[in-house]
């Protein structure tokens, strides 16, 4: 396999192990190869490997299963208001996709109510948000135009649940964008459910008759017209037309090479009769499973397991559980709590924003503490000049750290990457911390093969009990909501176990110290999520002075010295609004859109803006928020009087 291809087997089986169902999709196509009970029936890493052996181009999918809720915003402005909307209701995605487009925001089903799947037009309907739920196919990160943004899960079950407040505003929203009649809210949809003793029982002969129909699809597919045609139709009349009915159809359908899309069965659906649908009923499926389906035999399950078993025994670990567990080193947090032994972290930071600097603190702190053996930390100083190693060698050195250097006793990238795979296999790995400043001059962090063959190396190492902390660049430019990019591809944020970006919050008020913060973008579990710290700057300081100055700053003292740089930064933006608001455009969409229009900030960072100042303290505060007719938000200057929301 290509390193390509080796990265799509890796993604799938990290999915798998999140909790994922997890399926194939032939490339750029969003369709599965074969039928999707195949892939649920089967849901183990041996089948995951087994099939991008056999279809190495094809990209990982999820089916979300009924467990899952994914919201797909392909727009600036359905990703406005989705995450405005997410965090009135405190919802948090913790875990996030970017796709070609926007982005995909996964959630966990909620329990006692159904969400249903939804897609729009983002042409005709900009403001919609598609709903991927119940059973639907979502490429996944690792497929075309897809990478993982951010995670804090180690499990589907960690996935923010949905509520049915957010449910009903989400429909609201998006019938009002659509032109479409709202659904009914959740809690009255559950209410005409729970009145009709009747409906109950329909739904029972309705779930035992669509399971008799799953056993009869599985014999036959559905590649000639008048099988797939006329199936369908017995489908929809024996199950009433029923969402079910009709997913159980899209499901079956999308087995064969014929299958269009999810839009064409929702069509055809459409157009059945649901008092007879033409005389096809559950007879006509029968007899479909009786007259093709002995043309339709599949491999059993034993037999494919029972050919591969013997090249892979060699590699099986059966029998060795209790030596595995015994060698397992215990978990522990190191460097103020941002890097647990035993994984991969990397720190993405601008320059001159402390990364190193930090990052030998915490070794030395650890050091100090007996949290970790000198012996066998490895700092790889691929980024500084002569008298930079000088320098920092005669700091370490006291400390008994060891630090290597490009071109310093013949060692360079080259050979660090040469020696992994023996580290991998030393009887003292699980001691061993490398530290690797900077991954640029390691490898080119823009090669996705590259990037992959490195950390293919380094997930080896861990694997085996070996620690490994990596710094990293982020952009020049930065995100619309003003936060720190990555550099590079994102192999290694996908890869790796932790990621945090660094960025700078500002000056301390009462010293000479320049304050950042450590950020978590993804994470394992035992880390934390954010740090700060503050340090001395300014010119002529040894680096030994500088090292000393590292001490951390609590949150408290932080976000008041952010709030103090903030409404610095912030003024124009004030003035703006204030003026628009004096002006009669005081909703909250209306504004947000306004103070983008004129100014540089996004929709997004217009509505930071609003909420930031929006109050009762006039000390703190700029605007107060109350509510107006059909639930707006309307905004009024502090000391003015309260005005009608506007036109606007």
């Amino acid at each position: 396999m290509t390193s390509e291809e080796i990265s799509k087997v890796a993604t799938a089986l990290a999915l798998l192990r999140t909790g994922f169902t997890v399926i194939g999709a032939k490339a750029n196509t969003k369709r599965s190869r074969t039928q999707w009970k195949l892939w649920e029936n089967n849901q183990t890493e041996h089948h995951i490997i087994e099939y991008w052996d056999k279809y190495p181009d094809d990209e990982p999918a999820i089916l979300t299963d009924g467990k899952v809720v994914v919201l797909d915003c392909d727009t600036e402005e359905s990703l406005v208001w989705l995450l405005d909307t997410l965090n009135q209701h405190h919802i948090e995605s913790r875990y996030i996709v970017a796709t070609k487009h926007g982005k995909h925001f996964y959630f966990r089903a909620p329990e006692g109510f159904e969400v249903k799947q939804r897609g729009y037009s983002s042409d005709k309907n900009p403001g919609c948000v598609d709903i991927k739920a119940g059973r639907s196919l979502v490429m996944a990160e690792g497929s075309t135009g897809k990478r993982l943004e951010h995670s804090s899960i180690r499990s589907v079950d960690d996935l923010s649940p949905l509520t049915p407040e957010f449910y009903d505003d989400l429909l609201a929203h998006n019938a009002e964008e659509s032109g479409s009649l709202a659904s009914p809210p959740v809690g009255n949809r559950s209410k005409e459910r729970a009145e009709s003793a009747d409906q109950s029982s329909q739904k029972v002969d309705i779930a035992s008759r669509l399971a008799e129909i799953t056993s009869l699809l599985s014999r036959f597919p559905a590649d000639e017209y008048h099988v797939w045609i006329s199936t369908g139709m017995a489908i929809h009349f024996e199950t009433e037309g029923s969402d079910s009915g009709r997913e159980l159809w899209n499901d079956w359908s999308a087995g064969s090479d014929k299958y269009k899309s999810v839009k064409e069965i929702e069509y055809q659906w459409s157009k059945f009769n649901p008092s007879r649908a033409g005389g096809y009923t559950i007879g006509t499926i029968y007899h479909h499973a009786g007259v093709v389906g002995e043309q339709f035999q599949r491999v059993p399950k034993g037999e494919i397991l029972a050919t591969l078993a013997s090249p892979l025994e060699v590699y099986s670990l059966r029998g060795k559980g209790d030596l595995l567990l015994n060698s397992v080193s215990d978990e522990k947090p190191l460097l103020f709590g941002l890097v647990q032994q035993g994984q991969a972290t990397i720190f993405y930071a601008p320059p001159n924003s402390g990364k190193t600097l930090i990052t030998l603190k915490g070794l030395i702190e650890d050091v100090l503490a007996g949290r970790l053996n000198p012996n066998w930390i490895y700092y790889c100083n691929f980024d500084d000049n002569q008298k930079g190693v000088a320098t920092k060698v005669s700091i370490t050195e006291e400390y008994d750290i060891h630090m290597l250097a490009a071109g310093q006793n013949d060692f360079s990238a080259g050979q660090l990457i040469k020696l992994l795979p023996s580290l991998t296999t030393h009887q003292h790995v699980a001691d061993h911390i490398i530290v690797i400043d900077t991954l640029a001059r390691v490898v080119d962090i823009m090669n996705k093969g590259d990037a992959n063959k490195l950390t293919g190396l380094l997930r080896a190492f861990v694997a085996n009990g070996g620690t490994v902390i990596a710094l990293a660049h982020t952009n020049k430019n930065r995100s619309k909501d003003n936060k720190p990019v990555y550099a590079g591809v994102s192999d290694f944020i996908n890869d790796l176990d932790c990621a945090y970006t660094v960025d700078a919050v500002g000056d301390h008020p009462h010293d000479d110290c320049h304050v950042v913060t450590f950020s978590n973008q993804k994470n394992r579990g035992g880390v934390v999520d954010a740090k700060s710290f503050k340090f001395l700057k300014g010119e002529g300081l040894q680096y030994l002075d500088l090292l000393e100055s590292v001490e951390i700053v609590l949150d408290a003292e932080v976000e008041a010295i952010a709030e103090h740089f903030q409404v610095e930064n912030d003024a124009e933006h004030i003035s703006l609004a204030k003026r628009l608001i004096s002006e009669g455009i005081n909703t909250r969409v209306a504004l947000y859109k306004a103070i983008a229009k004129e100014s540089s900030l996004s929709q997004r960072a217009a509505i930071l803006v609003i909420d930031r100042y929006s109050g009762n303290d006039p000390g703190e505060h700029q605007w107060t928020e109350s509510k107006g007719e059909r639930g707006k938000k309307i905004y009024t200057l502090i000391d003015s009087e309260p005005m009608e929301a506007g036109d606007h």
